[in-house]
């Protein structure tokens, strides 16, 4: 009986420790803010001006073209139910690299969806910026 109640102390005290721990852990995460969500029907185009988010809502496969400057650098076809996501700083650094001429002024992204039948949700988000590293004042035990 002793044995029984030891245990039991044990799991509610165990319990208690980890319920505000957990619980403090799910605040402090952080997910990326949608500064914008559209649906883009066949033959329209977005703007974007952050990282995004393509996603075919279809049943059929559409085809996606992305226009960084003034040319296409994403033509890509999106399987049903398929989803991509983009940096825009990396996606814009990778066509400089490859010869795309972008204009300074020409920060953004034009999500175009040709179709033929499928619609793309688009999500324009604003992913938190990385925390600074602070000096960890144990290093000098570990």
């Amino acid at each position: 009986m002793n044995t029984k109640t030891n245990w039991i102390a044990g799991i509610l005290m165990a319990a208690c420790l980890l319920v505000p721990g957990l619980a403090a852990a799910q605040e402090s995460s952080t997910t990326p803010a949608t500064v914008k969500m559209t649906v883009i029907k066949p033959g329209e185009a977005q703007r974007c001006k952050t990282d995004f988010i393509v996603e075919n809502m279809a049943g059929e496969t559409a085809d996606l073209k992305v226009v960084l400057g003034h040319k296409v650098y994403v033509d890509e076809l999106l399987n049903p139910q398929e989803r991509r996501a983009f940096s825009l700083p990396g996606t814009l650094l990778t066509a400089k690299f490859h010869g795309h001429d972008i204009p300074k002024d020409k920060d953004e992204a034009v999500i175009i969806n040709l179709g033929p039948k499928s619609d793309i949700r688009l999500r324009c988000i604003q992913l938190p910026e990385n925390p600074k590293p602070q000096k960890d004042e144990l290093a000098v035990f570990k």
